[in-house]
């Protein structure tokens, strides 16, 4: 048994190697190519403006379709590559996945579901996350801003369940 967890929980290399494969073929899928060269330029230390990344962003963001569960996991990985780079865009960039989880789960979403929702669809080594995985900078951005936000994202929450719920 200690043998199956053990290479359950240490099976993310291979799987993040896969993921992260499958977030750059993602990004730069040719239908919706508005954020690969965003992120090759961030990466780099390019310079791009914020209206840009936001244009690119939005785009990209317009022309997704898939299940809640999916762009959910989508959006909060492209949150995270953009907000490594700008921080200061993080907070306009958590509507969208935040939307999608009011979407999931209605008026019961907290930071802690948040926060689950995170580990459990993207950053859990055995994941298979429907974007793949960003680089190391996003991830970790991933891991630690919810927790060192909380009453931003609170406030981010009830802010996305208001807009969800006004026309009822």
């Amino acid at each position: 048994m200690i043998s199956l967890l053990n290479r359950i929980f240490s099976a993310g290399s291979k799987n993040q190697k896969k993921n992260r494969a499958r977030f750059k073929a993602v990004i730069s899928d040719e239908r919706f190519n508005y954020l690969d060269s965003v992120f090759n330029d961030l990466e780099k230390g390019v310079f791009v403006s914020d209206e840009d990344v936001l244009n690119a962003y939005s785009q990209f963001s317009a022309k997704m379709a898939s299940n809640v569960v999916s762009l959910g996991e989508l959006h909060f990985v492209l949150t995270a590559t953009i907000a490594s780079y700008k921080p200061n865009l993080a907070e306009e960039l958590l509507d969208r996945p935040l939307e999608m989880l009011v979407v999931l789960y209605g008026d019961d979403l907290t930071v802690e579901v948040v926060n689950n929702f995170i580990t459990s669809q993207i950053l859990r080594k055995d994941t298979d996350a429907y974007a793949g995985l960003p680089n190391k900078k996003a991830i970790t951005w991933l891991e630690t801003f919810f927790i060192n936000n909380q009453e931003l994202v609170e406030r981010k929450i009830k802010e996305s369940i208001a807009e969800h719920y006004e026309d009822d």
